[in-house]
């Protein structure tokens, strides 16, 4: 199955342990999802863990890097503006490239 984290889930993940975004990650971490992202959701996640929850850069880095190591980083080719939340068209943008596409 893939997935797509949007922020509040990535953060969740770091921030609170025991939580359900930390819970969904370790799926990812085992293997029993296929995690996707894109940069404007790693820039988003890297944004709110240093305005919102005060992170220092060097754990940002490390968040990323985990991320990164455990997503396959798509980049989206279409724009979406369906959504009033903008970071929320974002996640759509990388699931709709996250997609098989049809042989």
């Amino acid at each position: 199955m893939k997935a797509v984290f949007d922020t509040n889930v990535l953060v969740s993940a770091f921030i609170f342990p025991g939580s359900q975004g930390e819970q969904a990650f370790l799926l990812a971490r085992r293997r029993k999802v296929e995690l996707h992202t894109s940069l404007p959701i790693l820039t988003e996640t890297a944004r709110v863990l240093r305005e919102k929850f005060d992170q220092s850069e060097q754990d940002i880095t490390a968040a990323l890097k985990m991320i990164g190591r455990l997503a396959t980083i798509v980049r989206p080719v279409r724009k979406i503006t369906v959504l009033e939340d903008v970071p929320d068209n974002r996640i759509l943008e990388c699931a709709i490239t996250a997609q098989p596409t049809s042989s």
